[in-house]
């Protein structure tokens, strides 16, 4: 690498080599580059084997250097291009690359394509064209500088630093962010339109960065923070987070509205915000808002998903509002959604997804809201607020409200497990329908009328089933497991009739029943309803009134009997000898006085009272059984197996 200098005092070809000192050879390899002080013309026409050094052009030159069409040039290092006089004009056919570029005299002309790392122009002239500039670093420090962007498209991926009130024109161009972090100082060189399109944050420090109209803009999971200008007009989509720091602006007109993937800030003391405003929240990222200063007014819409905990949270001393009957999207997180300040709605709020919702101790949930929606569970925290008004849950929850009464609650979660938590109320209402797999009572369930229920229901100790029930009619869903556990040293009304809906195939209902006194017991079986199909009460010395089972008109797998079954009658029956109902176990006591007669049962390992007599017609004696009597109403044979009429084989 060799220092070579032009010396040429009239115009001259780059390739002549009585331009250059020596006047034997042109420059080659990666020769650094000198003009001045002779003053000749240089026309770049042909650069040999020059693979592009560094130029420097001197304040004492006065020329003028011209890039011809097709020659690229390429300039590495530091210091790669520095101009201090002279013109140096770029032909639009050609690129120019410098990895440092500083103009502080002189004219240089933008012609093709720009590149620069470190773009700085001082007490010179940059004169842009119509092609793209692409730079790291802009520099713009002097107010003798003078700067005309391109007409086209100026990429810039660093920082930008208009410190100085230099001459500038934006040129009807556009200021493309890009990359990473980057700061923006731009009070004197006001842009004509500008993109984000980056990974990075961007701070915009001073001056004014317009967006245009309908804009998009992507931080990725980073910022945008305003503490000079921002303007937009129409429907703004940004991905990431949006800060309006102290003393920052945004404009928005033709009615704006803002769509946001991450959070919000608004610092109390900005300058001007659009307040009314419409806002969404979407995407799969973690939203906070946060506005202390209630600047922001307008709507707010959720429209969140996946299952980050929490994914949307309401800061301190911030309130939103989802104005009328609005649906709220949350995801699935187990703590989607943390209410610390205020969140206002009016008519019926649907909360759509899995998500978890939570209002902290200084949050206000749902003011003027008429009905709430839940897909997911719902966390009250003592001093928090939420209104008393009808709530529904579709999904599988954990309601824990401690210190706060709730509304009448609707709970239809399919299959899924649903838990009203400890020291936690949660009213039915008045003959609800309640749907839930595995539902745990471990604080208090306040329910009146006929509870129609399908699923399991587990109360442990602790828990509390209260309120007017008269009757709990329950189903299953098909398979083993549904069952009321009620034997756990939980509280369960006295006197309430249980219903027994046995209507799969394959369904195993079990009522683990402790002491508890019932009022009736009425099973009932589907026709579809045969193999492998059973109610087992398990518990001791259950008291009921009435004890029956209704035929679905089709053979009956078993019922079977915990020891101690008290009931004032007892009407089990068979719907014929082909629709049979099997009796298993235990031992039954009748409150009654008069006899107690059943027909077509399989009846095994059963104790009954010898008074008043039990006696089974049309029925098989399995072994096992004390005190039935089984009779043929065609023999009147008494206390055998019959012979005198159809009787079918045991299932096996």
């Amino acid at each position: 690498m060799a220092a070579r200098t032009w010396v040429a005092t009239v115009e001259k070809n780059f390739s002549d080599v009585s331009g250059w000192d020596g006047g034997a050879s042109v420059p080659s390899g990666a020769d650094t580059l000198t003009y001045g002080p002779n003053d000749g013309n240089c026309i770049i026409d042909n650069v040999g084997s020059w693979t592009g050094g560094k130029i420097t052009v001197g304040s004492d030159y006065s020329g003028v250097i011209t890039q011809q069409s097709g020659i690229n040039i390429v300039l590495a290092g530091a210091g790669s291009f520095v101009q201090q006089g002279g013109t140096f004009t770029c032909h639009a056919s050609a690129t120019f690359t410098a990895a440092s570029f500083s103009v502080t005299g002189g004219t240089f002309n933008q012609g093709g394509a720009f590149v620069s790392t470190t773009f700085a122009v001082g007490a010179g002239v940059y004169v842009g064209s119509s092609a793209t500039m692409s730079t790291t670093t802009v520099t713009l420090n002097s107010a003798s500088g003078n700067v005309t962007a391109t007409s086209g498209i100026w990429t810039a991926t660093g920082t930008w630093n208009a410190s100085a009130a230099l001459t500038w024109s934006a040129n009807g161009g556009t200021v493309a962010f890009s990359g990473g972090t980057q700061t923006v100082t731009a009070a004197n060189s006001p842009f004509n339109f500008c993109t984000v399109n980056k990974t990075g944050n961007l701070t915009i420090s001073t001056g004014t960065v317009p967006f245009g109209a309908n804009p998009t803009t992507t931080c990725g999971t980073n910022q945008i923070s305003v503490t000079g200008t921002l303007t937009f007009s129409g429907n703004w989509v940004h991905t990431g987070t949006l800060a309006v720091n102290s003393g920052g602006t945004v404009t928005g007109t033709s009615t704006p509205t803002l769509a946001l993937t991450q959070s919000l800030t608004l610092d109390s003391g900005l300058t001007s915000w659009p307040t009314t405003m419409p806002i969404t929240y979407n995407g799969t990222t973690a939203t906070t808002v946060t506005d202390t200063g209630a600047k922001s007014t307008g709507t707010t819409t959720v429209s969140k998903s996946g299952s980050l905990s929490p994914i949307f949270t309401v800061a301190a001393s911030t309130t939103v509002a989802l104005g009328a009957s609005p649906t709220l999207t949350i995801g699935s997180g187990v703590n989607a959604v943390v209410i610390t300040g205020t969140i206002t709605a009016t008519g019926a709020v649907v909360c759509t997804g899995a998500g978890h919702f939570s209002v902290d101790a200084s949050g206000v949930a749902f003011s003027g809201a008429s009905s709430i929606a839940f897909g997911g569970g719902l966390t009250v925290t003592s001093g928090g607020t939420f209104p008393t008004i009808p709530l529904s849950f579709s999904g599988a929850a954990t309601i824990t409200a401690t210190a706060t009464t709730l509304g009448t609650c609707t709970v239809s979660v399919g299959s899924a497990a649903f838990t009203v938590a400890a020291s936690t109320t949660v009213p039915l209402g008045a003959s609800p329908t309640t749907v839930s797999g595995f539902f745990t009572v471990a604080g208090t369930v306040t329910v009146s009328g006929v509870w129609a229920f399908t699923g399991a229901l587990a109360l442990p100790s602790g828990g509390t089933i209260s309120g007017s029930l008269t009757e709990i009619s329950w189903s299953s869903f098909s398979g083993a497991g549904y069952d009321l556990d009620l034997d756990n040293g939980g509280a369960w009304p006295t006197g309430v009739k249980v219903k027994v809906n046995l209507l799969h195939g394959g369904a195993a209902m079990t009522l683990r029943a402790g002491t508890i006194t019932f009022g009736d017991l009425e099973i009932i079986q589907s026709a579809a309803v045969g193999a492998s199909t059973s109610f087992v009460l398990t518990g001791n010395s259950n008291t009921f009134g009435a004890i029956s089972f209704v035929s679905g008109g089709t053979w009956f797998h078993g019922i079977t009997f915990t020891a101690g079954t008290v009931c004032s009658s007892f009407s089990v029956n068979g719907g014929s000898p082909t629709a049979y109902c099997e009796v298993v176990g235990g031992s039954l006591h009748s409150t009654g006085s008069t006899e107690i007669t059943c027909q077509y049962l399989h009846i095994q390992n059963s104790t009954v009272d010898a008074s008043p007599e039990w006696n089974a017609f049309n029925s098989v004696d399995l072994g096992g059984n004390v005190n039935w009597g089984f009779v043929s109403s065609e023999t009147g044979v008494y206390r055998q197996r019959s012979r005198g009429h159809r009787i079918v084989p045991r299932y096996s």
